[in-house]
């Protein structure tokens, strides 16, 4: 099972890499699900460090539901992404009714394959109604990932659907689980067993601030995630 860290700074990378976490999912502004994070970050990320680099794709805070200036700038940001030598895109795209938004999504894998970058779905995959019959979309677009609580506020609650997920998917498209992962769950979503389990690696330490919250490395979060799920 591998692991995957959401970040927002360079110092969270290099901390992430030097704990042996497989990859990170390269954000900005966590506290809202995350968005496109700036060139720069991704830039510097790319050139110093050699842990692996999802870049999240996300224009703004709110529904999945994009018009076509939004696309615009989404693929502009899927083809800096990739000329900075990331490994790979975090993508998605609903229509209106909660259905996958088949025609924004293939020409955002069209741009992400020209670059060899992989493809995973976000947690917008937990919006649709039917996740299984999403999930057989997504592996027909050859997307390499899903990233799903399992369609609940948790992967504790979402375990079930976890579960069936991966049985359904038969090692077709990977299933990473995320939302609310800590030791305790981390060593069930193994036991499942899921192919990755996605999680923060901060937290708070200055609350209401002008300008935002302040956040730090939470280190004792890594080390007991990891250590749960070392054999």
């Amino acid at each position: 099972m591998k692991t995957e860290v959401c970040i927002e700074s360079f110092a969270e990378a290099a901390v992430a890499q030097s704990n042996g976490i497989d990859r990170i999912e390269l954000c900005a502004a966590l506290d809202i699900g995350g968005l496109t994070p700036s060139i720069g970050l991704i830039q510097k990320c790319a050139k110093e460090l050699e842990i692996e680099i999802h870049v999240m794709i996300r224009p703004r805070a709110g529904n999945f539901v994009y018009s076509e200036a939004e696309l615009e700038v989404m693929l502009t940001d899927i083809e800096l992404a990739g000329q900075a030598g990331i490994k790979g895109v975090v993508i998605g795209a609903l229509t209106e009714d909660h259905l996958l938004n088949r025609r924004q999504i293939v020409k955002m894998i069209e741009i992400a394959h020209h670059f060899n970058l992989e493809t995973t779905f976000h947690r917008a995959f937990d919006i649709p109604n039917d996740s299984f019959e999403l999930l057989e979309q997504l592996i027909e677009l050859k997307l390499n990932r899903i990233l799903t609580s399992g369609c609940s506020t948790s992967v504790h609650n979402g375990m079930p659907i976890i579960a069936g997920l991966i049985k359904k998917a038969t090692g077709r498209i990977e299933v990473m689980a995320g939302s609310g992962v800590n030791p305790s769950n981390a060593f069930q979503l193994k036991n499942i067993p899921v192919d990755a389990i996605h999680f923060s690696i901060r937290k708070a330490v200055t609350l209401n601030e002008q300008m935002g919250t302040t956040y730090e490395i939470d280190h004792q979060k890594i080390t007991s995630i990891l250590a749960s799920i070392t054999d």
